[in-house]
């Protein structure tokens, strides 16, 4: 009975405030990032797609518990033979040239998640009395814009790629260094992807207090 108790705790802690319209608004974004297709990179079997942007707004507006869900419900319906993977693959895609980088959704929103919160702790620890002196509200949101930028670059492409080309190199028998070089080729475009997606975040986020603060 105390084991049942406490899991049922666990799972009520890990489950608060789960949003079912955010779960299934992004479910839909990532199937459809999945099927808007790819821009082939040349060295490389993998092609830059909208999932990583969608990875990134997912990191930056859900909780944990809401953003595995969204993911492992997309890798688990891939996983079931549903053409939702990049280029209209399935099942094979979970053992094929991208698998690393579907699998390392899952970390990369973990790692950028856990970044974004020490972001927040640290600019909501700060002295307000020092804030009022030394800083404005614009510099702050600029500071908490900048670490998310950070937060999304070390966990949706440094750990993305790392784990995503290190996966490759042993399926496809292909050196490391090379197709990591080759890799290099979305290192811009998934810049830009983070700042779209960090700017669309805290614009939409600013515009709502806005409203509400008028009301």
């Amino acid at each position: 009975m105390f084991i049942v108790t406490n899991l049922y705790t666990l799972i009520r802690n890990i489950f608060n405030n789960f949003s079912i319209t955010k779960y299934l608004t992004f479910t839909t974004l990532f199937i459809a990032a999945g099927l808007a297709g790819r821009i082939a990179i040349p060295g490389t079997q993998v092609g830059i797609t909208m999932q990583t942007f969608v990875l990134m707004l997912i990191a930056l507006n859900l909780t944990l518990s809401e953003g595995l869900s969204v993911i492992s419900t997309y890798i688990a319906l891939g996983a079931a033979g549903m053409p939702i993977f990049s280029g209209g693959m399935s099942t094979l895609a979970l053992v094929g040239p991208s698998a690393g980088f579907i699998w390392g959704f899952i970390p990369a929103f973990v790692v950028s998640h856990y970044g974004l919160e020490i972001v927040n702790s640290r600019l909501q620890s700060s002295d307000p009395s020092s804030l009022l002196a030394h800083t404005s509200q614009y510099r702050t949101s600029i500071s908490r814009a900048a670490g998310a930028f950070i937060a999304l670059t070390l966990g949706c492409m440094v750990v993305l790629y790392i784990i995503g080309v290190s996966i490759q190199s042993i399926l496809v028998n292909a050196s490391f260094s090379s197709l990591m070089v080759a890799s290099m080729g979305f290192v811009g475009f998934d810049c830009i992807k983070a700042l779209v997606a960090v700017l669309a975040t805290f614009g939409v986020k600013q515009l709502v207090l806005h409203v509400q603060h008028r009301k």
